[in-house]
């Protein structure tokens, strides 16, 4: 058991004279007559800068959490570091006083701090002290914790200091090494049961600088900004004084304690200096995250934006009519307590004393899909506290549930209602008594099967809408192996398709895929979802398959080169064209065969030169022409002797026969 890391924090600030620099200018007003004599510029220094952000970080934190949440702070002085309050001391009060008991810090000089016995390292001890001391709900979980060796404390650091030099700063990391497990070693060895050692210490280093101040801008290199150890995570991070130390410090608190950041927007407020006229403002709020994720519906459609200027993000909500009276009942999911960021601001003081007056505010969300608004929060005030409430944005449980009809946003839709039904008793789950059989695999295997291509709407769909296609469909689906009986059927199937284009019959097809309602196109986008769907079970079996090649061949649609039965359907196509040719007369088998090239005749120069268009054969790389020459050239081999050349030497073959038989004829002839 261990209370969570944010149970207890420890600040460490530095009171070296590095921090009595000035960082931040002060505006102020002026009247309306001014004197001709130019008035100083006064400048925070960075102590008192650095002691303003602490102090707003730890308001926040109380005001969200007043009881669960502990802080304590320690200053780093000259050869100490006074810790400013106990854990049972959680008051704003306590904490102020001790800074001003503190003072400002001594002036800075040519000698430097860590020679006047200024070290960062003392106060980081004494927070580990701290955080080894058990507090009050930790001690009363440990006494009815049956296990105390399963008890483990945890705890945070915050240090806000200055590194010299990156020397400087590795010499700082290897101390806290050395120092949290030297004091864990000495912490088990003694046991008093008020302290515990650390099972995990989280420090966080802000290395905070000033750019026109003391002129040592040194920063934190990337590689050296996180350690990481069972026992100890270390993160430091560079920032400037003044503005940005305070904006780091409320991104540390929404990090810290998951919290979230709401900007109400549009409040209508009265203009300070004219009381007749009024204005719209923005006041950001804090809260636990819970009160967004709560939101039982979309909370996806709440719109988040960077605040300008921020590493965190904000909400935004819309100002509504406020209520008359807080007794008016909403269904609401949760309620957290809130905070404004700027407390000091008129319009947080405004908004403040309008909710403490016993108002509530309705906030509203604005959906991204629709760009309607919806009332999702409720801001008042219980016991002198305010909260914001999550309103349900969902449908209530004592309304009607939803039909099965109707999807997202309210809109109805056609789904297959019945066949998905069907499909999920095809598919019920029965106790396997045979373990060897692995029904859980086959299980998978036949929903993969019925699921294969399963439309999910009417509208989407076309042939699980035709009930001459029906046979079909369930016996490629339900079977794993085709009979012989089930493909003569699924083919006659097929062919009554054919019959029913060729009459012209109307088909169901969705209004959306035709638009132009010809029935060459209905036919069209059935066909294609047809041969989809079977494309889909072809590679079950051999049956499957044929089926397939059976839709394609009478819609003279050519097969996948790539697919195993490419070269089987070459072989057909060919047979198919040498029937044909045995058809014809002798004269076209003549006009046939002078397309024909011989192919014991040497090619001609025409043939080499230019590259042959050939009409490419459907279902195949090969045309028709390679085809049949291929075939021919086998057929003449079986009849003629080898060529003379290829045979074994000691023989002479005699070229160019032709001529010499011309030079005969022409002699008999003369």
């Amino acid at each position: 058991m261990s209370f969570p890391i944010n149970h207890k924090t420890a600040f460490v600030l530095d009171h070296s004279p590095t921090f009595a620099v000035t960082c931040d200018e002060v505006d102020f007003d002026f009247q309306k007559t001014r004197s001709y004599l130019p008035l100083p510029p006064i400048s925070k220094s960075l102590w008192t800068s650095t002691v303003e952000a602490v102090m707003e970080y730890c308001r926040i934190v109380w005001d969200i959490f007043p009881q669960d949440k502990l802080l304590t702070f320690v200053v780093s002085n000259k050869d100490c570091a006074p810790r400013l309050n106990e854990w049972h001391e959680q008051n704003s009060n306590v904490v102020s006083i001790g800074f001003g008991r503190c003072g400002r810090p001594e002036q800075e000089s040519r000698r430097k701090s860590a020679s006047k016995g200024y070290d960062i390292l003392n106060g980081i001890s004494s927070a580990i002290e701290a955080l080894f001391q058990l507090t009050e709900p930790q001690r009363q979980a440990l006494n009815s914790f049956e296990n105390p060796s399963m008890f483990f404390n945890r705890g945070r650091i915050v240090c806000i200091t200055q590194f010299q030099d990156q020397k400087h700063f590795e010499h700082v990391v290897s101390k806290v090494k050395s120092k949290l497990s030297d004091a864990n070693e000495s912490i088990k060895n003694s046991a008093d049961g008020q302290s515990m050692s650390l099972s995990h210490l989280e420090i966080s280093f802000l290395h905070c600088f000033v750019r026109h101040g003391t002129g040592k801008d040194f920063v934190i290199p990337e590689s050296t900004s996180e350690y990481d150890t069972p026992t100890l995570s270390l993160k430091v991070y560079g920032v400037e004084a003044g503005k940005q130390l305070s904006k780091k410090l409320l991104y540390f608190v929404l990090t810290h304690y998951e919290l979230a950041s709401t900007t109400v927007t549009g409040i209508p407020m009265k203009e300070e200096q004219n009381a007749s006229s009024s204005a719209n403002y923005d006041v950001e709020l804090f809260h636990k995250a819970e009160a967004h994720a709560r939101l039982l519906g979309d909370s996806s459609d709440l719109v988040q934006t960077d605040k300008e200027g921020s590493e965190y993000k904000t909400i935004t909500l819309k100002w509504c009519t406020p209520r008359g009276s807080s007794a008016d009942l909403h269904h609401c999911t949760g309620s957290v307590r809130i905070t404004p960021t700027d407390v000091n601001s008129r319009p947080s003081s405004c908004l403040t004393n309008f909710l403490l007056s016993g108002r509530s505010v309705m906030l509203e969300m604005p959906r991204r899909a629709s760009g309607s608004k919806t009332l999702s929060h409720l801001m008042t005030s219980h016991g002198g506290e305010i909260f914001i409430h999550t309103l349900s944005i969902s449908r209530s449980i004592l309304e009607d549930p939803p039909s099965i009809t109707e999807g997202s946003g309210g809109r109805v839709t056609d789904y297959r209602i019945t066949d998905l039904g069907e499909l999920m008793r095809s598919n019920r789950l029965a106790p396997g008594f045979n373990s060897g059989n692995q029904p859980l695999d086959k299980a998978k295997e036949r929903l993969a099967r019925f699921s294969a291509y399963f439309p999910y709407t009417i509208s989407s769909t076309t042939i699980f809408n035709m009930a001459a296609i029906d046979p079909l469909v369930k016996t490629i689906v339900s079977n794993d192996e085709l009979t012989e009986e089930d493909l003569a059927e699924c083919r006659k199937v097929i062919y009554n398709l054919l019959s029913m284009e060729n009459k012209g019959e109307i088909l169901p097809v969705p209004v959306t895929k035709s638009k132009s309602g010809k029935k060459e196109d209905q036919y069209k986008i059935m066909f294609n979802e047809l041969e989809k769907f079977l494309a889909k079970h072809s590679i079950r079996s051999e049956r499957h398959r044929k089926v397939f090649e059976c839709l394609l061949e009478v819609r003279d649609k050519p097969l996948d080169a790539n697919k195993s039965g490419g070269e089987k359907v070459e072989l057909d196509v060919a047979l198919r064209e040498i029937e044909k040719y045995n058809s014809m007369t002798e004269r076209e088998k003549n006009e046939f065969d002078s397309k024909i090239e011989s192919p014991m005749s040497p090619p001609s120069q025409s043939h080499t030169n230019y590259p042959k268009k050939s009409s490419k054969m459907k279902g195949g790389n090969k045309s028709l022409l390679d085809i049949w020459s291929n075939r021919i050239q086998k057929e003449n081999s079986k009849s003629h002797s080898p060529f003379a050349g290829h045979r074994g030497l000691g023989e002479r073959a005699k070229l160019y026969l032709s001529l010499g038989r011309n030079k005969e004829k022409d002699s008999l002839d003369q």
